[in-house]
């Protein structure tokens, strides 16, 4: 089997470190999976172990199909190359959905309209009814989830060798911050509940983030130098991918947590690969994330969206309840290890593309 990616931009986030994940998984189980960039990101050392190129024009496009000879080409965040795929092409055309946008919406009224696309990815489950809302024709629509690479795992303190890892304060927990500093990862609920939850609790919080793609981050620090947390705040800034279990174990090791307070996701790699590494997960009850955390499994803590209050008591629970906190911890590496590991992920996603096969 070949599988050609098409994917935007070789950036740094949780899209691109999902389908780096995904790809080392396939090639892991002997199937040959090709990558091709449309822009280059400042994410390309994610793909060192893999093959990738970047496309430069229409003609280069097709001529790469023409060669591959590729059973199924699948197209990442952007529709862009999809017209031009050649009429001669005798595949599958996938179109993948990693999350929800306005720019989102537009690529699936398009796809709906041009009618090349044979099947639809999502990442989450709460995308598949809108995706068939906005292209309005019945193209099927299947959920293939995420992988977590195998390197997410907790590391002990003898094993963390990086200087960019902060070494926490001797009976500080730390609460740890990873994405965006905007609006959407909602970074001034994340200091308004840690600022509740310091009252009471001796913490600090740790800001992991790309300063290219962070346009709030004077805010954030003027917010912090000049709030309660003045002392309490450690700016940690860009930590590259591959060095986050290291971040994600001393966190842990503090006796703190992952606080999650996004407003939007498309499954949440912030849950995920934390939870892999042994770490309790504080999130906000949104679709996608609620997707790992559920009340049933008992594997991290949700609360209601802008609930300071709340979400101040989650966390607190998770620093404290030593029974509760360990419960999580376990129950968090239960769902990775079932529902989130290569074998499984790649049994589930060569199904799915055998079902798009037989359609016709």
């Amino acid at each position: 089997m070949k599988i050609l990616y098409v994917a935007w931009k070789s950036g740094t986030g949780g899209l691109a470190t999902t389908l780096r994940s995904r790809i080392l998984a396939l090639r892991a189980a002997g199937i040959q999976a090709d990558l091709l960039f449309v822009q280059k990101g400042d994410g390309e050392y994610l793909f060192e172990k893999i093959p990738h190129r970047y496309v430069k024009s229409k003609e280069h496009f097709q001529s790469i199909v023409k060669n591959g000879k590729y059973d199924y080409i699948s197209f990442i965040f952007t529709t862009e190359y999809i017209p031009h795929v050649p009429s001669s092409y005798k595949g599958k055309i996938l179109f993948e959905v990693r999350g929800w946008s306005k720019y989102v919406k537009e690529q699936m009224r398009r796809i709906g309209q041009d009618g090349k696309v044979d099947a639809v990815l999502c990442i989450a489950k709460y995308l598949v009814p809108l995706c068939k809302k906005k292209m309005n024709k019945p193209i099927p629509v299947y959920v293939d989830s995420n992988t977590v690479h195998p390197m997410f795992r907790f590391v002990p303190p003898a094993e963390r060798t990086s200087e960019l890892v902060p070494k926490p304060q001797a009976g500080v927990k730390a609460i740890g911050f990873v994405g965006r500093i905007e609006k959407n990862k909602n970074w001034r609920e994340f200091v308004k509940i840690c600022t509740r939850v310091a009252e009471t609790e001796n913490i600090e919080m740790w800001f992991m983030f790309h300063p290219s793609s962070s346009p709030d981050y004077n805010e954030l620090v003027k917010v912090c130098s000049l709030g309660p947390m003045k002392r309490k705040t450690r700016m940690v800034g860009f930590v590259p991918n591959t060095l986050m279990p290291e971040i994600y174990s001393a966190i842990k090791s503090s006796g703190g947590c992952l606080l999650t307070t996004s407003v939007r996701e498309g499954l949440g790699n912030s849950v995920l690969e934390p939870m892999a590494c042994g770490l309790p997960v504080v999130s906000s009850d949104i679709p996608g994330k609620n997707e790992v955390i559920t009340r049933g499994r008992e594997n991290g803590s949700l609360y209601p969206l802008g609930d300071i209050r709340q979400g101040a008591d989650a966390v607190k629970k998770m620093l404290n309840d030593t029974e509760w906190r360990r419960k999580v911890i376990k129950n968090g590496i239960k769902t990775i290890n079932k529902h989130f590991r290569d074998s499984g992920y790649v049994s589930r996603y060569l199904a799915i593309l055998a079902k798009i096969k037989k359609a016709q």
